[in-house]
């Protein structure tokens, strides 16, 4: 009777994964039409995803780039963007606050680190610089968007600050309180709760 009982329990969960076959499976889309690369941004705005910047740094070569571009869902394609407006950059950190992307930090291919901001207009196609976020400038860097407000942090430190668009203005928030975090430690659970690994 036992061995009837598992074999009916065998049975249904694999009953179970079959009736799923098709409702979990990765697709493949149309590939980024440029080199690939490592520690790139990516964001979303209106339905569209954006996509650019990273590097290669392998065999002695490090090559960073400035390109950005725009995927569009209904017709599986990408279509190049306005370069970003500061240079060619990887390790950057990126938000989006409604129909305005936002991408500062990181470091240049000869490893020069930046604190600025700049805000993409998708609609304009264009790239205005802002306020740099007050803080030590640093690859590595954690963004996310609540309510309207952008915010940033950590990247081989433990200080946060919050963007407000309406105003171009920083502030200062909360440290951290744990050691300071190795960039790409941090994952997202939600916007509103961070988890170590």
């Amino acid at each position: 009777m036992k061995k009837l009982l598992l074999f009916l329990l065998i049975s249904i969960s694999f009953q179970s994964l079959a009736d799923t076959t098709g409702y979990y499976i990765w697709v493949q889309k149309a590939e980024l039409p440029p080199l690939a690369r490592h520690r790139a941004i990516g964001f979303s705005i209106g339905g569209k995803g954006y996509m650019g910047l990273g590097h290669i740094n392998a065999g002695g070569v490090n090559i960073a780039y400035p390109d950005f571009w725009e995927y569009d869902k209904s017709t599986n394609s990408w279509s190049q963007k306005a370069d970003f407006g500061g240079g060619t950059r990887f390790g950057a950190v990126v938000f989006s606050i409604g129909n305005k992307g936002y991408a500062g930090t990181g470091t240049s291919a000869s490893y020069v680190d930046f604190n600025d901001l700049w805000e993409y207009n998708a609609v304009t196609n264009t790239w205005t610089q802002k306020t740099p976020m007050p803080g030590t400038p640093r690859a590595g860097a954690t963004g996310f968007s609540i309510n309207g407000k952008g915010y940033m942090g950590l990247g081989y430190y433990n200080d946060w600050y919050e963007y407000k668009p309406q105003t171009d203005t920083w502030l200062a928030k909360a440290i951290y309180p744990s050691a300071v975090p190795e960039a790409g430690q941090l994952l997202f659970h939600s916007q509103l709760d961070l988890m170590w690994l």
